[in-house]
């Protein structure tokens, strides 16, 4: 009677994890969350340019000025499709190979990389939603990038299937997100996959935790967001001149308006939390966006929090000067310190 018992439970525990292979099973090391801290993001190094993918602004002299910086990771969104909307499994040779020789810069200058390629905009991810054929090329289409990044080297290559995904239904999200690890899992057995909630926020509480422990849970923090995102020529409702801190914006809110809920989640479920992005535009005031990311930094810092800064590129950058050109760039010192980078 033991002996059966225990021959059901094996059974029930393989059943639990099927569907998603090998490594499923195990969860992320503290040594591999640890390439996770000190991150920063580097938005549109591959832009599309008269049709095809190309490398923008970017060199190797930034990757050395990160590194040097003291970041041990980058985060690297690309905001361009690359799914075939008519050949869903097809992959575009060319620009297969022009993001592998980025993401192989990235290695080579000593930085581990959360691979984040379908970085859409809301458009894009409205029209996935309403389109079921569309779901489904999008999991034919991971299967076979996945396999495409498979041989890199798990313990420094994370990968991130979508940004934001921001569907109205968060069911059809899920469910959508599901078949997508499965079929990642598939053909990258031992990666690490970042999962993403609807909104890519705090919603990460009202989570159902996926049934692969070989994840951490994304979550970005703009909060508040009147502040961060005070000038963005993108929301016309938010004017500047926002301060921080002030009576009821300062680390105590931020903590009870974000990071105890997220954190508490987390240890309720025994599954990490991976803060993709937090930022401040440069049109807050520099002292008050110093001041916000000191917070943030003590707060990531107490809580051994891995995370990324949103970004390297101009608009929330810590750059001196981010229009200057590539081998000429210097990091902000002060910020350094505020975010604890060493």
């Amino acid at each position: 009677m033991i002996r059966l018992t225990g021959f059901l439970l094996l059974w029930a525990v393989r059943l639990s994890t099927v569907g998603y292979g090998q490594g499923a099973a195990e969860a992320v090391s503290d040594a591999r969350y640890e390439k996770l801290k000190s991150g920063i993001n580097i938005d549109n190094w591959l832009v599309r340019k008269d049709g095809a993918l190309t490398a923008g602004q970017y060199t190797e002299a930034d990757l050395k000025l990160i590194r040097e910086a003291g970041f041990i990771h980058v985060r690297f969104p690309i905001r361009t499709p690359l799914m075939n909307e008519q050949q869903h499994d097809k992959l575009n040779r060319q620009e297969l190979d022009t993001i592998k020789s980025v993401v192989n810069l990235m290695l080579k200058n000593g930085l581990a990389v959360v691979f984040n390629p379908v970085h859409p905009s809301r458009e894009y991810t409205a029209r996935m939603e309403a389109d079921t054929a569309m779901q489904t090329g999008f999991v034919r289409f991971w299967s076979v990038l996945a396999k495409e990044f498979s041989s890199y080297d798990p313990e420094r290559l994370f990968i991130e299937p979508m940004n934001e995904p921001f569907f109205k239904s968060a069911a059809t999200w899920y469910a959508l997100n599901d078949r997508v690890l499965k079929a990642i899992r598939q053909a990258a057995p031992r990666h690490t996959l970042v999962v993403s909630p609807v909104k890519g926020n705090v919603d990460v509480v009202e989570m159902t935790p996926v049934a692969d422990r070989n994840v951490v849970y994304s979550t970005h923090f703009y909060s508040p967001f009147s502040f961060t995102h005070q000038g963005a020529p993108w929301l016309k409702k938010l004017p500047t001149g926002q301060r921080y801190p002030t009576d009821s914006l300062n680390a105590a809110y931020l903590k009870t308006d974000f990071f105890n809920p997220v954190t508490a989640w987390a240890k309720k479920h025994n599954v990490k939390v991976y803060m993709g992005e937090y930022g401040v535009l440069n049109t807050a005031g520099y002292e008050d966006k110093l001041a916000w990311l000191s917070d943030v930094g003590r707060i990531t810092t107490d809580l051994n929090l891995a995370s990324a800064l949103w970004c390297y590129s101009p608009g929330f950058s810590i750059i001196e000067d981010p229009k200057a050109p590539a081998g000429q760039r210097k990091f902000d010192q002060k910020f350094l310190n505020a975010l604890g980078v060493k």
